[in-house]
């Protein structure tokens, strides 16, 4: 395929022999600068074809030293930029952070960490789905797992890592398991609760909950951080819900992000609100449509086609539950790495990469 493109993350996966015959021909002070802030599983592809344990030994620690020089070198932008923001001029600006390396950010999302609030309408008291306090974790996951199959859908996995995000959606009350379309689906539909009066639009945003249909009941559903086996889990979140809990997030800070701030949304000629009605189910299925679908909005000729992506990962560190939910929507291999490396604003990345 000649329009294919190949980047330097994709020698995850390229054969063996190709590995050995960079390792053969180029220095190993530059394959360990080459290999700066990159995915442990890719630097185990060098370690592994090297000749012998010695060589291995010598390539670990010179990326040590060169992973040193990276986070030295983030640290001391990041210092530049601190002094830029105490200029006046500069006092409304939010400035670039991020992870320095691949590795601290795939040890935070398997870190676990029970602290985190839960998110939305009455989510305090709602019992919660976990892999870690059920004693049918194993058999209920591969039974999600196997729905996600059959119905098409793929967890969504960390580029260059082992990482998966699977949903863990088990009715705490009665064992029913479901899928991830299942809970797509709901959470564009949801059952009205009248206890919430705000009107369904606004449940769509503010209510995370799942409403079993055996039992009757509401539960969270979790979101499992699986590396060969679950390592950690956060409550789920629909889009339009993860779209809200980081918009409120930035706001509780003083900030507009994402779709509160003007400038990110992105729209086109050429299309009513009429006409956008009109359009069959399956044109509508994207985060755009869904967006603007479940918004008051009612512009004369133009609608939403995306929304620009100006949060940082490393900003939301506080919330795990916002970050994996944020990555598990994030449809491209590319638009998830902008994200970990933090360059998403400066490439001008839209929003979980959807794109009508």
């Amino acid at each position: 395929m000649r329009n294919a493109v190949f980047t330097f993350t994709d020698i995850f996966n390229v054969k063996d022999h190709v590995i050995l015959k960079i390792i053969e021909t180029m220095p190993q002070k530059e394959i360990a600068i080459a290999l700066i802030g990159e995915s442990t599983e890719i630097r185990k592809r060098f370690y592994k074809n090297l000749p012998n344990l010695e060589d291995a030994h010598n390539l670990r620690e010179e990326i040590k030293y060169s992973d040193r020089e990276m986070t030295a070198r983030i640290k001391i932008q990041e210092k530049m930029l601190a002094l830029i923001a105490t200029d006046p001029e500069y006092k409304n600006y939010r400035f670039q952070s991020r992870f320095p390396l691949f590795g601290d950010f795939t040890a935070y999302l398997t870190r676990r960490s029970e602290n985190e609030t839960p998110y939305g309408f009455a989510a305090q008291g709602t019992p919660s789905s976990s892999f870690f306090k059920s004693q049918n974790g194993e058999q209920a996951l591969e039974e999600i797992k196997q729905k996600n199959k059959a119905e098409g859908h793929e967890s969504f996995c960390i580029p260059n890592t082992k990482i998966q995000l699977v949903n863990f959606s088990v009715c705490p009350e009665c064992g029913q398991t479901y899928s991830f379309k299942a809970l797509m689906l709901y959470n564009m539909n949801p059952k009205l609760d009248p206890a919430y009066k705000k009107g369904k639009d606004s449940q769509l945003r503010h209510d995370a909950r799942m409403f079993c249909s055996k039992c009757k009941k509401y539960f969270l559903p979790t979101l499992l951080v699986v590396e060969e086996v679950p390592k950690n889990e956060v409550q789920f979140l629909g889009i339009m819900q993860t779209l809200n809990a980081i918009e409120d997030h930035f706001e509780a800070l003083g900030y507009a992000v994402l779709s509160r701030n003007e400038t990110n949304l992105l729209k086109s000629d050429g299309i009513t609100t009429r006409e956008f009605r009109d359009l069959k189910e399956d044109e509508r299925n994207s985060f755009a449509a869904e967006v603007f679908a479940h918004e008051n909005i009612s512009p004369p000729s133009k609608i939403l086609k995306g929304i620009r992506n100006d949060t940082f990962l490393k900003e939301l560190e506080s919330k795990p539950m916002l970050i994996n939910n944020l990555l598990q929507y994030s449809n491209k291999p590319e638009i998830a790495l902008n994200l970990i490396q933090g360059t998403n604003v400066e490439k001008n990345d839209v929003l979980f990469g959807k794109w009508r």
